[in-house]
């Protein structure tokens, strides 16, 4: 079933870095992993996809994410958006990134900011194979679980707008359950919302890079 419309557009990335990481106890955005600022991290990893466009979400503590991404606020590419609802959930996030993206863009790819082993090869293929799918949703899975990046269509903005609280853009998927495109990959899916998940991942216990033999 091809549903999706506007699946050949510009595409823009979404990456959400607005979070008071209240489970870790401090800015998850500004922990090292492999030598890097999380944030920065994820955040080259979009801007060297074949993504047209990114945007940055930031939040709590926004001076400090701006200054851990360094010279990459000078990328083309790139635009940072600062979300001052950002204590009301993640909705509110996906709507300030989606606000600066949407006119010109006719997909947005969401991203977490915390998920480290995201690479740029994973982001390709996954825009790939989504556009030739010509759903209007989709969304990376690993294993038998639906996880991140997530991506949507210009025809569901409308719905995207009507998200609340903290439960991320997850009833999309509910309510267009069959017209969802789901991309298998084989990728270390994990974030980092403690200090155990950071510290497993910091110490590499099962740690995968972003090349693409692990994607």
């Amino acid at each position: 079933m091809r549903t999706g419309g506007h699946g050949h557009g510009r595409a823009a990335g979404i990456v959400l870095a607005a979070g008071a990481s209240s489970r870790m106890g401090r800015m998850k955005q500004l922990l090292p992993v492999g030598g890097r600022p999380l944030v920065a991290r994820v955040l080259t990893q979009a801007l060297d996809s074949d993504l047209d466009h990114v945007a940055l979400v930031v939040g709590h503590g926004a001076g400090a994410v701006r200054q851990a991404v360094g010279d990459l606020r000078l990328h083309p590419k790139l635009r940072i958006v600062e979300n001052i609802r950002h204590e009301r959930g993640i909705s509110t996030s996906i709507k300030a990134g989606l606000t600066a993206v949407e006119q010109d863009h006719d997909l947005c790819m969401i991203l977490l900011g915390d998920m480290p082993f995201v690479g740029s090869y994973l982001l390709n293929r996954f825009l790939r194979a989504f556009r030739e799918s010509g759903r209007s949703l989709g969304a990376v899975t690993v294993g038998n679980r639906r996880s991140h990046p997530v991506v949507f269509t210009r025809a569901l903005y409308p719905e995207l707008h009507q998200l609340e609280g903290d439960r991320g853009a997850r009833e999309l998927f509910v309510r267009h359950q069959a017209q969802a495109f789901l991309f298998p990959a084989d990728y270390d899916d994990r974030d980092i919302d403690t200090k155990a998940q950071y510290e497993a991942i910091r110490d590499g216990k099962g740690e995968q890079d972003s090349s693409p033999q692990s994607s």
